[in-house]
């Protein structure tokens, strides 16, 4: 599967709500390229979605180091942090 093909699965699972099986998807993305700066932010996306507020600040975090010029991460990263009721660092 290409990294376009499994963007548009990602989102079409996500879209029906399926989000584990969307973050599986994520996650052999990573295991290939572990600095895919869009797979770390849709399966950070994915983990705030599902509550893992540590994992999804984790891995946005990351896409942000590796993309610092990179306005919806850091828009995800304040929901994360707020979610998680961490206002200061």
């Amino acid at each position: 599967m290409s990294i376009d093909e499994a963007k548009k699965l990602v989102a079409k699972l996500q879209g029906e709500g399926k989000l584990e099986q969307a973050g599986v998807i994520c996650q052999q993305i990573l295991k290939q390229d572990n600095e895919n700066v869009e797979f770390l932010f849709l399966l950070g996306a994915i983990c705030l979605d599902l509550g893992d507020y540590k994992m999804a600040a984790a891995l946005t975090s990351r896409a942000i180091d590796l993309k610092p010029n990179f306005p919806e991460a850091y828009n995800n990263l304040g929901h994360i942090l707020d979610k998680m009721r961490k206002y200061k660092d």
